[in-house]
């Protein structure tokens, strides 16, 4: 059920065949509607109420960049947060984006990121490899119920670091 929900927030296609999805066609600019949702047959032994919404063309519903993105980059690594906390109803997953250059982003893998819980400060995390002596640049957007992405976030710089090891077994200060 929790994968059939999941793919139904991440694909208009897969919520209309799972029956999770309607588009009304036909409304009015400047008219408001109201929506019941309940199910065709109510099961036996359970009682599920029934759902109501109220909409407007004229309500528009603005999609929010992602916040506090933060980068921390360590032995050819890069750790990013962002806060995910307040979003959790707004966006069910989020593709990351790297810039080699500078300017062509292209994300980091082929499937979206879905955040587990976030820590105590609303923060969840992503980590991934950075090429060494490289600077990169990244991104993020959300991908709200049904597919639809919200815009990008700020830009962090990332570079790859090498672990840098002392001759002194680590320390950084040796004695002759």
């Amino acid at each position: 059920m929790g994968m059939a929900l999941l793919n139904a927030d991440l694909s208009v296609t897969a919520a209309q065949s799972a029956g999770l999805y309607l588009e009304d066609t036909d409304v009015k600019k400047g008219e408001r509607y109201a929506y019941r949702i309940a199910p065709a047959r109510q099961p036996e032994n359970l009682i599920i109420d029934t759902a109501y919404i109220v909409t407007s063309t004229d309500e528009a519903f603005i999609l929010a960049k992602p916040q506090e993105l933060a980068i921390v980059c360590a032995d050819s690594s890069a750790t990013l947060g962002w806060v995910t906390a307040y979003a959790r109803s707004m966006y069910s997953a989020y593709v990351i984006e790297r810039a080699v250059d500078g300017k062509n982003f292209k994300p980091v893998s082929a499937l979206p990121v879905i955040p587990t819980s976030p820590d105590k400060n609303g923060f969840s995390y992503y980590q991934d490899s950075l090429p060494i002596m490289t600077t990169d640049i990244l991104r993020i957007k959300g991908i709200s119920p049904f597919g639809e992405y919200g815009p990008y976030s700020q830009t962090v710089e990332g570079m790859g670091a090498s672990r840098l090891r002392s001759p002194c077994n680590g320390y950084h200060h040796c004695s002759g």
